[in-house]
């Protein structure tokens, strides 16, 4: 039992760097080096983890997933893209035919648009979970079907026809980014039934040395990267097939992922990583609410939030996500918890 604690622990830490990830990305060139890295990696971290937990049960109704699904993830949604377009319109001052498009904007839910903002990943992560469950019900769970099925859908998106969504997306809910990211979903709950009975102590001394050098070549990847860019392997492997290009975006980005299960392990004693890795989801909703709020509180005390590197951005992003986790988010677990999908 202390042992299934600690692996749920370190996922939610694993969350925690995905959201901090997110947040410390969406400040663009401030962030330096950090802003092309995380966006490496960062989005289809949540979709991967998004599908540890998923479970085939023959016996529950698709129509009560699919109303499970959406009270914990599009009720959220719209409340909290609502609040913020509120706040946005009162602090621009704006008229009710910017509120309006704002509310046209949160209906359709699509990335890239003001009134969604980072919001656009509980719409996406709603659509693939249903797609994701639905082949799961059509094969009676046999997880080779299943992920033959995400395999297909991924190809389609990002090599057939890649324009369906993920350069401008464009379809409602963002059904189009959908079937690119339904893979990480598949990998993660392919994964999970190996990482949850997964015992290092158990293995003989030549895979503990085969783990432990996958890992150094892991965490060296990751450093490569950050510095020199992903296509800096590109450049010495000099092969330019559209096949081979889609087949090594998705190698490197479950490296980097995998980079960020080994650091997650090791913060897993920090109990306040894993508490936060909990809250993701509101994190990720209330991100430019919360980002706009904070601008406006320092306004009122002629400060302005001025970033003189990236270590100041990771700093400010940190404190962002810790005040939220803090107050704002326990605030609407107790008060808003049925329209925040909790019951």
């Amino acid at each position: 039992m202390k042992e299934n604690i600690r692996r749920i622990e370190w996922i939610d830490v694993l969350r925690f760097l995905g959201i901090f990830a997110i947040y410390i990305g969406h400040f663009a060139s401030a962030s330096g080096k950090l802003y092309p890295f995380v966006y490496e990696y960062h989005v289809p971290l949540f979709f991967l983890a998004s599908g540890f937990f998923i479970k085939y049960k023959e016996e529950e109704k698709y129509s009560n997933i699919l109303i499970k699904k959406f009270k914990h993830l599009m009720f959220p949604y719209f409340c909290l893209t609502f609040l913020y377009s509120v706040i946005y319109c009162i602090a621009n001052n704006s008229s009710i035919t910017t509120l309006l498009t704002c509310v046209k904007e949160i209906f359709l839910g699509i990335r890239n648009t003001a009134a969604v903002d980072s919001a656009w990943f509980l719409t996406c992560l709603f659509v693939v979970l249903l797609i994701y469950n639905g082949f799961m019900k059509i094969f009676k769970g046999n997880k080779i079907y299943v992920v033959s099925c995400s395999i297909v859908c991924f190809l389609v998106s990002s090599w057939l026809l890649p324009t369906l969504g993920m350069s401008v997306p464009h379809l409602f809910w963002n059904i189009d980014v959908a079937f690119y990211y339904i893979i990480y979903v598949a990998i993660g709950n392919v994964l999970y039934s190996y990482i949850k009975n997964f015992d290092f102590d158990k293995l003989d001394i030549y895979a503990k040395h085969l783990i432990k050098f996958f890992e150094i070549f892991c965490i060296a990847f990751a450093v490569i990267v950050y510095f020199k860019g992903s296509n800096y392997f590109l450049s010495y492997i000099g092969v330019s097939n559209s096949l081979f290009l889609v087949i090594w975006e998705l190698f490197k980005t479950l490296i980097l992922i995998y980079a960020n299960i080994i650091i997650a392990k090791s913060l897993v004693k920090i109990s306040v990583l894993s508490q936060i890795g909990q809250n993701t989801l509101y994190l990720c909703a209330l991100e430019a609410f919360w980002k706009t709020a904070a601008i406006h509180v320092f306004a009122l005390f002629s400060l302005n939030v001025n970033f003189l590197n990236p270590l100041s951005v990771v700093i400010y992003s940190f404190i962002l996500i810790l005040s939220a986790n803090y107050t704002i988010i326990p605030f609407l677990k107790k008060y808003f918890s049925k329209l925040m999908g909790e019951n």
